[in-house]
């Protein structure tokens, strides 16, 4: 057991997506700075993040096909939009739905404000494709499900666990109540991309992240409320707690919410 297994409890998960476990990627790039600064020094091999943003330039003379028009990706995009997640609602029964979702438009403001662009077909919603938006409030993690006004329960925070959740977040102000400030994670999905544009995808990735974030800023001065954008935390700290392996699904950005929740 590493270090970022023992911080969390082991309760049942609910997630809608497992992820590869264990990532053949995340066990090469587990490296030290160390390690790193000797490789680049004694080995001949390039170090696998170099290996990788190399792979994903784009080249006239690259084997590989990348439509250039965006109708692939819009097909694709469709396609998972409309078939991931999607739940019979005639197998739910309404007793337990509590257990597992609930609705953006229950959320009291400013939270359902700036969650409500994603809830609809449209430019917003497209930025789901690559980046999940999860969030943390009353102790639950809620994935949103993009075009829908659904929420899952992706896990319930136990008491015990939030004295590790702040450790994992250094950049969190000290006088800020954790547990009754909502938060957003912002968790990078490059894999998708890759269905349609290879390697390159890890970059439209990260340009779907920032513009993620440009949204949520302006919808929080909307609803005249604050975000703090937190981009220092501890990965593997907080991608174990998020369940996530690090690299197929990995943290990018937290966001925490000030002025006007409950």
């Amino acid at each position: 057991m590493n270090e970022s297994e023992s911080l969390w409890s082991t309760g049942e998960r609910k997630l809608l997506e497992e992820g590869i476990i264990p990532s053949p990627n995340s066990i090469e790039c587990a490296r030290t700075a160390l390690g790193d600064y000797m490789q680049r020094l004694a080995s001949n091999q390039p170090h696998v993040a170099e290996v990788y943003h190399e792979n994903s330039k784009l080249s006239p003379f690259s084997t590989l096909e990348v439509p250039m028009d965006g109708r692939k990706l819009a097909e694709v995009r469709t396609w998972f939009f409309q078939t991931a997640y999607n739940m019979r609602e005639d197998e739910i029964e309404t007793r337990h739905e509590a257990d597992f979702r609930s609705r953006v438009d229950r959320l009291p403001e400013p939270l359902a404000s700036l969650l409500t662009p994603f809830t609809a077909p449209g430019p917003a919603a497209d930025l789901l494709y690559s980046v999940d938006l999860l969030l943390l409030h009353q102790a639950k993690v809620y994935r949103l499900v993009a075009t829908t006004q659904k929420l899952w329960v992706e896990r319930e925070v136990a008491p015990t666990e939030w004295v590790a959740l702040r450790a994992a977040l250094p950049a969190l102000p000290a006088n800020c109540p954790l547990e009754r400030t909502p938060l957003l994670f912002l968790i990078g999905c490059a894999w998708r991309y890759m269905l349609v544009y290879g390697p390159r995808g890890y970059r439209y990735t990260l340009f779907d992240a920032g513009r993620l974030l440009s949204l949520l800023e302006s919808q929080a001065a909307k609803a005249r409320c604050g975000l703090f954008l937190m981009q220092e935390f501890y990965d593997s700290r907080l991608d174990r707690f998020l369940y996530a392996e690090g690299v197929e699904r990995s943290t990018l950005a937290v966001l925490a919410l000030s002025g006007g929740q409950p």
